[in-house]
């Protein structure tokens, strides 16, 4: 199984935990770009992964590391879209609620499986590599 280690911040509260003038904070941290990166970076590996073939993405909580297993379930239009492999866990839940958009999220079987629509291996990499830019490890204090 593939492992890809990020420096992609997951907060250790969901928004409904922080108070308004907190989450609107830190909401603003993850969302603003320093400066623009090369669109080539981050090239590689991410593309190699075939259908319902499993990796982990590693992401960096505020006091330790988080495992997300994702799967690539179809290639639509030659990109391959993912599927969260372990949905009810919190740090899952507190990923998916910081770092993507509600309508990239579809769920079924009240919430056993979670497909990300339109979110296909282009767009982790779009994250990846804004994690970077923005010096979100910076925000961790495990180090």
């Amino acid at each position: 199984m593939k492992t890809f280690t990020t420096s992609i911040f997951v907060p250790s509260k969901s928004k409904k935990e922080l108070t308004l003038l907190k989450t609107e904070e830190l909401s603003q941290r993850l969302n603003k770009l320093r400066f623009s990166q090369g669109t080539t970076f981050g090239e590689g590996a991410l593309d190699e992964i075939q259908e319902n073939e499993e990796f982990v993405l590693i992401v960096n909580g505020e006091y330790e590391r988080y495992s997300i297993r994702l799967k690539g379930i179809n290639k639509c239009n030659g990109k391959l879209r993912l599927m969260v492999q372990e949905p009810a866990l919190p740090e899952v839940r507190r990923f998916l609620e910081w770092r993507l958009d509600k309508s990239k999220v579809m769920s079924a079987n009240k919430g056993a499986l979670l497909q990300l629509k339109n979110f296909t291996t282009e767009d982790l990499r779009r994250l990846i590599r804004h994690a970077l830019v923005n010096q979100e490890r910076t925000l961790v204090n495990y180090r």
